[in-house]
């Protein structure tokens, strides 16, 4: 299987993006939040993209762009 979201061509420096708010037991809420440091901006096209993805925790390792399409990766991790 082939990473097509390695060495990615979009960087964005320090990206708003939608956080949760809310506890899991409760109905989803969410606010927009500008988050610190150098991403990535994403698009997953193959299964192994996917399954590169499942395996980062989201809120911390990725997050969904207040803006736009895609997810927002951090960049260290994208990095071969």
């Amino acid at each position: 299987m082939n990473l097509t979201i390695t060495n990615p061509t979009e960087t964005v420096e320090n990206p708003t993006v939608i956080v949760r708010t809310s506890q899991p037991t409760e109905s989803w809420q969410g606010e927009s939040r500008s988050v610190k440091g150098t991403f990535a901006r994403v698009h997953l096209k193959t299964g192994a993209d996917w399954l590169f993805i499942k395996m980062l925790q989201h809120g911390v390792d990725y997050f969904a762009p207040c803006t736009g399409n895609g997810l927002i990766v951090k960049a260290e991790l994208l990095r071969r």
